[in-house]
């Protein structure tokens, strides 16, 4: 590691794009699908608590955001909160992450990761159904086409298997994470 220092006069600085990626990938479903309810929630408040929600309903939540904050924010598993595993399994389910996998990263049951991605965006009346269209749609992007276009112009080629999921994960990934 190295230490920065600024110049005498200058300041170094960390910005957060607060939730940059998933208002991304809500933005590509309105775009593409008409759907904004993804990027609505984003917008609309607390994403990673409403999640929390998605993935815990039993916690007795109140519809208080204040009170629903402090709900999510009570200790899940070691130093995370209910919040913040809702806030990685949401961000993994984005990115085509599958049950089995959250169930490991998250050290969840995997039937609590599969409830939650079905309510999520893979269940017959998810929260979010147009992130499941979005996914089909960069699959039909890269068999057709075997590359993408940012909305800035910039062209990804991808030389993986189109069939494959890591290829298509990558895909997935690709444009909200290159914005």
């Amino acid at each position: 590691r190295y230490v920065f220092v600024a110049d005498a006069g200058k300041k170094l600085c960390v910005i957060d794009l607060e939730q940059v990626e998933a208002r991304d990938v809500g933005w590509f479903c309105g775009v593409l699908f008409r759907d904004w309810s993804f990027l609505d929630a984003c917008e609309g408040g607390d994403l990673h608590t409403s999640n929390a929600r998605l993935v815990w309903p039993e916690l007795g939540w109140t519809g208080d955001n204040k009170a629903d904050r402090k709900i999510a924010d009570k200790i899940f598993y070691r130093d995370f909160s209910y919040r913040d595993m809702s806030k990685r399994g949401g961000h993994l389910s984005n990115y085509y992450g599958t049950a089995w996998t959250m169930s490991r990263s998250l050290k969840i049951p995997v039937k609590i990761a599969e409830d939650f991605q079905n309510r999520y965006c893979r269940g017959s009346s998810p929260a979010y159904p147009a992130i499941a269209k979005y996914w089909a749609w960069i699959a039909e992007q890269l068999q057709t086409t075997n590359k993408l276009t940012t909305p800035f112009g910039r062209e990804r080629h991808f030389f993986g298997r189109v069939g494959d999921d890591t290829t298509l994960r990558e895909a997935i990934a690709f444009l909200p994470q290159s914005t």
